[in-house]
C-alpha cells in the first residue's frame, strides 16, 4: 500500500484522474494482503449492512497530520447507469432512505445532472453523520457511466470545511476519464439498483473512516 507521487493516476480497470500536489493516491487499500484492520465497532457496522470495502479501487488523500484528512475514492460497478433527471432523483431518494435505515443522519440532499470534462454525470451532494465517523461530514458523489460500468467518485470533507476543498474536488472530478467504447445500456426493468446503492455507501463509508487516514499519516 505505497502512496504514489502527485500527478495522474491510471487504474487497470481503465479510468484515470489527475490529483494536485499535497495529495497522495493509495490503490486497493482494503484488498487482499493490504487490507487495513478496522476497529471492531466499524467492522460490525460494515458487516451488518453488507458493505464490502474491497470494491474501492483507489483512495486519494490530502497529506497532513490532523484529526481528519479530506479524501476522494473510486468504486467501480459492472453495470452502466443512465444519466438523466429521473435517474438522479430516484438515486438520491433511494440512497437517502438506505443511509437512514443504516443509522446514518442525512441532511440537505441534492441531485443534479451535470457535464464534467467530457462526461455527462449525476452529482449528489449531502451532509451526513455516519455511525463510523466522529463528526458530521459533507460528501459529493459523482456517477460516471462508461463502457458498461459505472464509476462512483466520492469526495469527503468535514461539513464546516468542505467549501475550502470544493474547488480541488471539482478539478479532480473534471479530469476524470472513463473508457469510452460503446456498450449496451440496461433497460429500467433490467437495471439492478442495489449494487449501485451499496457501491455509493461503500464510497461514503470509506470517506468517513478516520482509521484509514491515520494509518496513512503514520506511514508518511
Amino acid at each position: 500500500m505505497t502512496p504514489l507521487a502527485a500527478g495522474e493516476y491510471r487504474d487497470p480497470s481503465g479510468f484515470s484522474l489527475v490529483y494536485p500536489d499535497g495529495w497522495v493516491t493509495v490503490p486497493n487499500a482494503f484488498q487482499g494482503g493490504q487490507k487495513i484492520e478496522l476497529p471492531p465497532e466499524d467492522q460490525k457496522w460494515l458487516k451488518h449492512n453488507n458493505v464490502n470495502l474491497d470494491q474501492v479501487s483507489v483512495t486519494v488523500v490530502r497529506k497532513a497530520r490532523e484529526d481528519f484528512l479530506e479524501n476522494a475514492n473510486v468504486v467501480v460497478l459492472q453495470q452502466k447507469l443512465t444519466v438523466n433527471d429521473e435517474t438522479a432523483k430516484r438515486l438520491l431518494n433511494t440512497l437517502v432512505d438506505k443511509y437512514r435505515s443504516m443509522g446514518a443522519t442525512v441532511d440537505s440532499p441534492e441531485a443534479h445532472v451535470r457535464r464534467l470534462g467530457n462526461n455527462d454525470v449525476i452529482v449528489l451532494d449531502y451532509g451526513a453523520k455516519l455511525p463510523i465517523a466522529a463528526f458530521k461530514l459533507k460528501q459529493r458523489q459523482v456517477f460516471f457511466p462508461g463502457r458498461g460500468s459505472t464509476y462512483i467518485v466520492t469526495c469527503t470533507a468535514k461539513a464546516d470545511t468542505f467549501g475550502r476543498y470544493s474547488q480541488t474536488f471539482d478539478t479532480m472530478l473534471a479530469s476524470f476519464k472513463v473508457p469510452t467504447a460503446a456498450a449496451p445500456r440496461l433497460s429500467g426493468q433490467d437495471f439492478d439498483w442495489m449494487p449501485v446503492l451499496l457501491g455509493a455507501i461503500v464510497g461514503g463509508g470509506v470517506g468517513g473512516l478516520l482509521v484509514l487516514f491515520k494509518v496513512l499519516a503514520a506511514k508518511r
